[in-house]
């Protein structure tokens, strides 16, 4: 039994995973991404973890940017909706500071 999952472009299709509706469509954004199509006589398919990687490709780039090396610590919580989760490690508990006037005339709407 092999580890590779594979995943059919109908089942893509199917699943609406890119916003496209046929198979043709599909197999054009595989290529532009460089994501090889395997054929057997069961379909077209792709490999589930190459596809993946490819589909969250962006979003990596983007972590990338914005924490370094330190991406990869952020990218589960990431997939899993956990943005509350990525906030705390960035934020540990730290209280939002407010701005706090310093000028007469704001001082003084301030103490009204």
């Amino acid at each position: 039994m092999s580890l590779v999952q594979r995943m059919f472009l109908s089942e893509i299709a199917e699943q609406n995973l890119l916003n496209r509706k046929d198979v043709r469509s599909i197999r054009n954004w595989c290529k532009q991404k460089h994501l090889t199509v395997y054929k057997d006589t069961c379909g077209d398919y792709v490999i589930k973890s190459e596809f993946e990687f490819v589909y969250n490709l962006p979003a990596i780039a983007n972590l990338k940017a914005q924490y370094g090396a330190d991406w990869e610590n952020y990218y589960p919580h990431y997939q899993n909706g956990e943005i509350h989760k990525i906030v705390e490690m960035v934020n540990p508990s730290n209280p939002v500071t407010r701005y706090v006037p310093q000028g007469r005339t704001a001082n003084s709407y301030k103490n009204k």
